[in-house]
């Protein structure tokens, strides 16, 4: 996520005046009350918001003493942010009043749901914190820094109460935190076992199924590529084949034709030969030479 442009309608010294934040990396530069440090807490104000319910407690009240305005009644902030999944949110956070306080992406549609802690929008929800756990890890201040300085540990124990939980107390350690990280582990992901029915183990049993199932998809592929190659030899064949029946067909044709070429050339011979009748010695044979010499003189 990243600030695309805040607002301070009414906030501390600024009043109607609009920040456009580069795509990476923005520095704020200047002396001492030119304004950086509202600049800071105006970002944090958008995006976080404050606490509504009943009661103020010694935090809200110094942050309020420090940026509301003291001669308008308002108190205000909007930014603009861009999240990972591309959405562009506008967060404008009554702070005063506590009551028109809202989230809404670019089609106008409001998602305020998503974020609601304490009764308000507080955008720090996208990254699993919360308005207190992301001013002590996200949002450092100058004097925080400055403190860091003077004893480190500081930060070291900020940061473990921080990752433990947004509800625990600040002193807390990072112990509560590995143990809610081994609870989420057990219940949403567990141990990968033959008699559990934890997500590990049912994501590796469908793992298994799915690449049992591609093998044998794999096998079938292969096979049907090898049935596709021999169907092309097949059909080379058949073609071949077919070429060779042609010319074997051809050849028993022409052979067909050359012997009823010579028949007919013994008969065109034989014909000629009879044409004028029988011959001498036929004519003083037998009726059956006779026969046969009209027989051969007709074919």
């Amino acid at each position: 996520m990243r600030f695309v442009t805040v607002e301070a309608h009414a906030f501390g010294p600024l009043t109607d005046r609009t920040l456009q934040l580069s795509p990476g990396f923005t520095v704020f530069y200047g002396p001492n009350e030119s304004g950086k440090s509202s600049w800071h807490n105006a970002l944090y104000a958008g995006l976080c918001g404050v606490r509504r319910g009943p009661g103020v407690r010694n935090v809200e009240r110094e942050f309020a003493r420090q940026y509301k305005p003291w001669h308008d009644d308002r108190w205000e902030v909007t930014v603009i942010v861009r999240l990972d999944d591309g959405r562009e949110i506008t967060i404008h956070q009554d702070l005063a009043g506590r009551v028109d306080s809202r989230a809404n992406d670019e089609r106008g549609r409001d998602v305020s749901s998503e974020i609601i802690f304490e009764g308000s929008p507080d955008g720090a929800r996208w990254f699993g914190l919360d308005r207190r756990t992301f001013l002590v890890t996200a949002c450092v201040r100058q004097a925080d820094v400055l403190g860091v300085l003077e004893d480190p540990s500081l930060l070291q124990t900020t940061l473990q109460a921080a990752a433990a939980t947004a509800s625990v107390a600040k002193d807390a350690t990072a112990a509560a935190a590995i143990r809610r990280i081994e609870a989420y582990h057990s219940e949403h992901v567990g141990l990968d076992r033959a008699n559990t029915r934890r997500p590990l183990r049912s994501a590796r049993m469908r793992l298994e199924e799915a690449s049992a199932a591609r093998e044998t998809a794999d096998a079938m592929h292969q096979e049907f590529l090898e049935l596709s190659v021999r169907s092309q030899q097949f059909r080379l064949e058949s073609t071949a084949a077919a070429e060779k029946v042609r010319a074997v067909e051809a050849l028993l044709a022409k052979g067909a034709a050359q012997i009823v070429e010579e028949k007919v050339a013994r008969a065109e011979r034989l014909s000629a030969k009879f044409l004028n009748g029988a011959p001498r010695a036929l004519v003083k044979s037998d009726e059956l030479a006779r026969n046969v010499a009209t027989a051969i003189q007709a074919w």
